[in-house]
């Protein structure tokens, strides 16, 4: 595929990581938090596009996950990822993806996530099954990812995260398992933070 450009999607966000709710990523009434809980961020998050396209193709249905990792002591603390994509898209639709959420056709994600990436591990098609409905999030992502909330953080103030856009507040919620196993990826959490808001992507 040569340009995908114009594009845009729209949709619904879910992450999980390995942090603490309220999650240091975020910002609190427009205050920003600061490092990961722990030095390093584990982390499994998800897109599911109910509208849009990329030059005429169109992505509605189409479902894209990141998990990876960060340490914040590493310079720049590049990300060290693998990119999911559902196996039930086209070839042409998977193609507009993963150029898409790997920053290659500039836009959002260029500018707000995929400049850190450091190491992309592999792309892989596979079944995506996301979940997004409020208090039920979900994700099983083949038999790489498995991720389940359990509540919802409860909180007063003004909740929003830089992967989706500081303009666009959500929920904080703790996770029941995050659970990640792919290759160099492998890790489990139980009762950790995630975050769950709409997303509006476009080049």
């Amino acid at each position: 595929m040569s340009d995908i450009q114009p594009w845009n999607i729209t949709g619904s966000y879910f992450e999980v990581c390995n942090c603490d709710a309220i999650c240091p990523c975020r910002r609190i009434d427009g205050e920003a938090g600061g490092n990961s809980t722990t030095g390093t961020c584990e982390f499994a998050v998800s897109w599911k596009v109910t509208e849009g396209e990329a030059n005429g193709i169109d992505l509605a249905g189409c479902s894209a996950v990141i998990a990876g990792y960060f340490t914040d002591d590493e310079s720049m603390s590049p990300w060290t990822i693998v990119l999911y994509i559902d196996d039930r898209c086209s070839e042409d639709q998977a193609s507009a993806m993963e150029r898409i959420f790997l920053g290659k056709a500039g836009g959002d994600p260029a500018k707000k996530f995929a400049g850190a990436f450091g190491d992309v591990i592999a792309v892989r098609r596979v079944r995506i099954e996301l979940d997004h409905t409020a208090d039920s999030q979900q994700m099983k992502i083949g038999e790489f990812v498995d991720v389940k909330i359990k509540e919802r953080f409860e909180h007063a103030g003004t909740i929003t995260c830089g992967l989706v856009s500081h303009d666009t507040p959500g929920t904080e919620v703790v996770a029941e398992h995050m659970r990640v196993n792919d290759g160099k990826l492998r890790w489990e959490f139980l009762g950790k933070c995630g975050f769950a808001s709409p997303f509006a992507y476009a080049s």
